[in-house]
């Protein structure tokens, strides 16, 4: 820890932080910029912040593979294969604008870091 998060802490100054409520509320603002001093918002460097200072929404992601062996004769075989990547389409937010010298996307979300479902097949000869 910094001397100055432990002068801060002490002094009682807000931290840039989360604001409450779920991640799909908090798109357009993820973290609060009223704990920061507009003077050092301005241009680098920015104060005496710590780095990894505001942290990103969750990450889940479930991937799926169901494969099944088919004999054809004594040395050959038939392999299917099927996988499910973000089996259960759950959206993942990507991380927060966090780019002060651009005010217009300052803590918004505005991609997502993970793909929609997708199912693959395959299909194997094996000799």
């Amino acid at each position: 820890m910094e001397l100055g998060d432990l002068q801060r802490r002490r002094s009682g100054a807000r931290r840039p932080g989360l604001l409450s409520g779920s991640v799909k509320s908090r798109l357009n603002a993820y973290f609060d910029t009223a704990a920061c001093a507009a003077d050092l918002m301005q241009a680098p460097p920015f104060g005496i912040s710590s780095r990894n200072l505001v942290r990103g929404p969750g990450q889940n992601n479930v991937d799926l593979s169901v494969i099944r062996h088919f004999r054809a004769t004594e040395k050959r075989n038939v392999e299917f294969r099927t996988e499910f990547f973000n089996v259960f389409s759950t959206v993942t937010f990507a991380l927060p604008n966090n780019n002060a010298t651009v005010p217009s996307t300052l803590r918004r979300i505005t991609s997502t870091s993970t793909g929609p479902r997708v199912t693959q097949f395959a299909l194997t000869y094996n000799f």
